[in-house]
């Protein structure tokens, strides 16, 4: 039976939300061990820059792929089982490397088969997750529910990659990969207990209907379903200004993500530790805007989208083209603030603006779209970073984010929407 869930009560901590939140900490914890352990081994394998590109490239196919092709097939079934399935066979893909290793030093394919693989069971959760929410608490309660689980991901993340650079350094980064699949483990098991109250009885006969013909339809049933997440999108002119302003965006920011592990051991001649805190320092500043979202309710979400990624582009020529290790720490913590405060409007814009049967696609679609150009930028990040220095470009990268945000100002649409 079916627990009862309070979706109209004071307090957001009921027994549905405490799962998710629960299953949150353990899945973010084994993201930044596996943060950490996978690349350094990657590294310790004879990786280079080339290499962290193709791993970073690994990870971003699947995105631009996977993610709006399932996202037919979480209509059927709870969402809660597709994240327990996608969790489960995460932490048997990662396992892999830790055995290879113990037979020898495994070779490069092996991370980036393993990443492309891990990376298409997240693009199947993401959607999942972020439809799944909305379904649990009420809508007064979205912002606060998104933005404690930002500061839950944040939190952990902080104590994680900390925690990821000590084991690293003292155990092994193999020995670190198998504690990472065991903590996805129980990430999966927490959320099968995770109760969705039933709809409307109007709303699920409705659903049903719709399936049903969907499915009498066959294949071309499910083209119909795949397009209508990117027709949904349409229809939300904000969230389809958005997603194209991530898509140019994430060219400017996608060398911090491919390269700051190189950056940090080449240029600087840093070690994991100095890594994971310039990591641990993101998820600090993340950490300090996700708490304060959860107590001020912002009308203006669309202003604050703009006004962060602006922040943000700063904060990342900072962390290219500063020598000082205080200063890429500082700049590490903004850069992180900035995250939360994107993050949590994009996903109350389209938990509030789209109707929960279509949240799960059009998250999607914004996904894909969002990564579209980011392939052949990430083909040109090692030969650049080659040539000029992982600092130098990563820089640059912040100062092209810069002009995007200034390219967007255009669009009122996006900056005046208000909840």
């Amino acid at each position: 039976m079916n627990a009862t869930i309070p979706l109209n009560s004071r307090s957001i901590w009921h027994r549905q939300f405490l799962l998710l939140f629960s299953s949150t900490i353990l899945k973010v914890t084994a993201d930044q061990f596996a943060a950490i352990a996978f690349i350094w081994l990657l590294l310790e394998s004879g990786g280079d820059a080339t290499s962290t590109t193709l791993l970073y490239m690994s990870n971003l196919l699947p995105i631009l792929f996977f993610g709006v092709l399932a996202s037919p097939f979480l209509a059927k079934g709870k969402v809660t089982h597709w994240m327990f399935s996608s969790d489960s066979i995460r932490a048997l893909l990662i396992l892999v490397v830790p055995l290879a290793h113990l037979m020898g030093q495994p070779p490069l394919w092996l991370f980036f088969v393993s990443a492309f693989l891990q990376s298409a069971c997240g693009a199947i959760y993401n959607p999942a997750s972020v439809s799944l929410l909305p379904r649990i608490v009420s809508s007064d309660q979205v912002q606060k529910g998104n933005a404690l689980l930002q500061s839950a991901n944040q939190m952990v993340r902080l104590l994680g990659l900390a925690g990821a650079g000590m084991m690293v350094s003292l155990l092994s980064a193999a020995t670190t990969l198998v504690i990472t699949a065991a903590l996805l483990c129980l990430s999966a098991f927490l959320l099968l207990f995770i109760h969705i109250p039933a709809e409307r009885s109007e709303d699920a006969l409705a659903q049903t209907n719709k399936k049903t013909e969907q499915a009498s339809k066959g294949l071309s049933g499910y083209l119909g379903n795949l397009q209508e997440g990117f027709r949904a999108l349409r229809q939300h002119r904000a969230i389809h200004a958005m997603a194209w302003f991530f898509a140019f965006e994430n060219i400017g920011i996608a060398p911090l993500f491919t390269l700051l592990a190189v950056y940090v051991q080449s240029e600087l001649h840093g070690e994991a530790a100095l890594f994971a805190t310039l990591q641990g320092s993101q998820a600090f500043g993340a950490l300090l805007v996700g708490f304060m979202l959860a107590k001020v309710n912002i009308k203006r979400q669309g202003a604050l989208f703009i006004g962060a990624a602006v922040v943000e582009s700063i904060a990342v020529i900072g962390l290219g083209a500063s020598p000082w290790i205080w200063s890429l720490v500082l700049c590490s913590i903004v850069f992180g603030m900035t995250m939360t405060a994107i993050n949590v409007p994009e996903m109350v814009i389209i938990q509030t603006t789209v109707p929960k049967d279509q949240q799960a696609a059009v998250f999607a679609a914004v996904t894909t779209i969002s990564v579209l150009f980011l392939p052949i930028a990430s083909l040109l990040i090692g030969p650049l970073a080659a040539r000029f220095g992982a600092g130098t470009l990563i820089a640059a990268g912040g100062v092209f984010a810069l002009l995007c945000c200034a390219s967007v100002l255009v669009n009122r649409n996006l900056i005046k929407l208000k909840l």
